[in-house]
């Protein structure tokens, strides 16, 4: 007969809350981690149900009772997961993995050298949790050690019937209002909804009073609403080169740098988990730019895909290093980004476009060395760039002039910049690794979109729409581009040629 461990999530306040946050909320890569360390860990066991070598995860610790629950435990196990008076989520342990004095994985801290990974796991949402007591009541036998590990037999009945217990039948938990002693009306009130708007300037200290979270993170978690804080500070953010990687995107998204300010950062730390796990767990992301103790709401954002680059950027005492670079695309409506008070404005915080002498890509992708990732201030494929740089000098052979046009948004706040501008002829030209489908219908959005900007801006110009192609596209696409004035130029042999 199998067994039921029971073992303690705690408060959300508690060190083993961010262990929940890092490895049971999402999926923990321990192979990596094992890797880094050099350890001999035997995770054969692990590799045989988890071949990724990224499972969620969880561990006993190193008492006398931890240790008699370990001896008992086996796959197939059902494991509750309490604290804070309820039954926060259920799994199936999938394997066991011994690994000693592993504290640096665990945010708490703490030595958890008894680690077992879940084959199946489900979270309770808030208002469907078991009481606790109640479970414990249901079984007379039951032991008040943290961890437990009973028979199925003393739940007096079987594992289904214990199951649904815990998920249907079983007396809801309620948990009550968290009360605060602070004396001012903002401090003291439990906040139910997100009421600020984009746009709205707060002291971040007055944010923190009203929701909650940490007061000295980039990314914090509102303790009294389901929302993750960012904050992105231009001035801090320079003296460790993020200015680089940091800001919005013409394609409306934003890169936000994230938590580690030495070393190389990892998806594992408490902010960065927060983030990864946000949408998961229900939380929406609110972005903030800091100027100052000034902090001016953005709006409302999620994770788009990917979710993050790994990025090169020098650490607090200036060795290069791993970033992460968050890519948060917009769910509400945004503020325009502000302009700091202290920063001078730039050539191209205004209305009018820039052209620049027109130089071929450079085609070499960037590789993190040991990590096999390739890495890149944008997206753009080494494919994409020989096919830029080989058009753009093919124009020139063909006596065009080419250029580089940069057309502001938001009065320069975003700069879109077309791969290609052919000034002879107006042309602007959009390049695409693939004549696929999904690829010229972005390449459509993105020349009408910057067409219709650079008519916005002062002293604007009549250009056409053109997308460049490594081949020649499915005949109804070369039929919407006519349709839609947009000329398509497709690559033939050393030539290229006008559909």
């Amino acid at each position: 007969m199998g067994s039921v461990v029971t073992q303690p999530y705690r408060r959300p306040r508690d060190p083993v809350a961010d262990n929940y946050l890092v490895t049971l909320a999402q999926e923990f890569d321990l192979r990596a981690a094992v890797a880094s360390t050099g350890a001999s860990v035997d995770l054969s066991d692990f590799l045989r149900v988890h071949p990724s070598g990224r499972a969620r995860i969880w561990a006993v610790g190193v008492s006398a009772a931890a240790r008699r629950a370990w001896a008992k435990m086996a796959p197939g196990d059902l494991v509750l997961l309490y604290g804070h008076g309820a039954v926060y989520a259920y799994g199936r342990i999938g394997s066991k993995t011994h690994w000693r004095k592993n504290n640096h994985v665990w945010p708490s801290g703490e030595n958890w050298d008894h680690i077992y990974s879940f084959s199946e796991f489900t979270e309770l949402p808030a208002g469907r949790r078991l009481e606790y007591q109640s479970l414990r009541k249901l079984a007379s036998k039951l032991d008040l050690f943290a961890v437990g590990c009973r028979d199925i037999g003393e739940f007096g009945g079987s594992e289904e019937q214990l199951l649904e217990w815990v998920t249907v039948s079983g007396p809801r938990h309620n948990q009550p209002a968290r009360v605060t002693s602070r004396s001012t009306a903002v401090a003291s009130t439990q906040v139910q909804e997100w009421d600020v708007r984009p746009g709205e300037v707060w002291r971040r200290a007055d944010l923190h009073r009203r929701f909650g979270g940490s007061k000295q993170s980039g990314i914090s978690s509102s303790a009294r609403t389901p929302n993750v804080m960012v904050f992105s500070d231009p001035e801090v953010g320079r003296a460790f080169g993020y200015d680089k990687h940091e800001g919005r995107r013409e394609d409306g998204s934003y890169r936000y740098t994230g938590e580690g300010q030495v070393g190389h950062q990892v998806a594992t730390s408490q902010g960065n988990a927060a983030l990864l796990s946000a949408e998961e767990r229900g939380r929406a992301i609110r972005l903030f730019i800091k100027d100052g103790r000034d902090a001016t709401y953005i709006g409302e954002y999620s994770l788009g895909d990917p979710k993050y680059l790994v990025e090169r950027a020098r650490d607090r005492d200036g060795r290069e290093r791993n970033v992460l670079v968050f890519n948060f695309v917009p769910v509400s409506s945004e503020a325009p980004l502000p302009h700091p008070h202290n920063v001078a404005p730039g050539p191209l915080l205004s209305n009018q476009y820039a052209v620049a002498p027109w130089t071929p890509p450079n085609d070499s992708d960037i590789s993190v060395p040991g990590t096999g990732r390739v890495v890149s201030d944008s997206t753009i494929s080494r494919k994409e760039m020989q096919l830029q740089g080989a058009y753009g000098r093919w124009l020139e052979e063909h006596g065009k002039e080419v250029a580089q046009i940069s057309i502001p948004l938001d009065g320069g706040a975003v700069i879109m910049r077309p791969d290609l501008y052919n000034v002879t002829d107006k042309v602007l030209i959009e390049a695409k690794k693939s004549s696929g489908r999904q690829y010229v219908r972005e390449a459509i959005g993105q020349v009408l979109d910057y067409v219709h900007n650079l008519k916005r801006c002062d002293h604007p110009i009549e250009t056409t729409p053109a997308i460049l192609l490594p081949a020649r596209p499915a005949e109804d696409l070369v039929e919407l581009c006519a349709a839609l004035g947009i000329a398509v130029v497709y690559r033939e042999g050393e030539a290229f040629t006008v559909a």
